[in-house]
């Protein structure tokens, strides 16, 4: 379970990097790849980092970032967490609007 879990990430992670090193000689590196441990390498890299692990809700809430690339598809929600208890989120970006706006 574990190993192959750790072979299939090596391929994509292996994979990702091919993919990136290409689209970096047809496009360039990334903007800070000047210094950054892809050059040390001298491989070419468009992407500053390829693979990553998606925060989950829980992990997004801590952090206090989205839990995914999707579109936020509500300004404001109540989230049902642990015993049925309640948190209010609101979207940072539309509260900070409403605070200039005086409402």
């Amino acid at each position: 379970g574990v190993e192959l879990g750790r072979e299939v990430m090596r391929f994509i992670r292996a994979k990702g990097h091919e993919a990136s090193s290409k689209l970096a000689e047809e496009r360039g590196s990334f903007p800070n790849y000047k210094g950054s441990i892809f050059e040390k390498t001298g491989k070419p890299m468009r992407n500053a980092t390829v693979t990553t692990v998606a925060p989950t809700g829980t992990i997004s809430i801590i952090a206090g970032c989205s839990s995914g690339i999707e579109p936020v598809f509500a300004l404001a929600f109540t989230r049902n967490v642990m015993d049925n208890d309640q948190l209010i989120e609101v979207n940072a970006q539309f509260e900070s609007i409403l605070k200039e706006e005086g409402l």
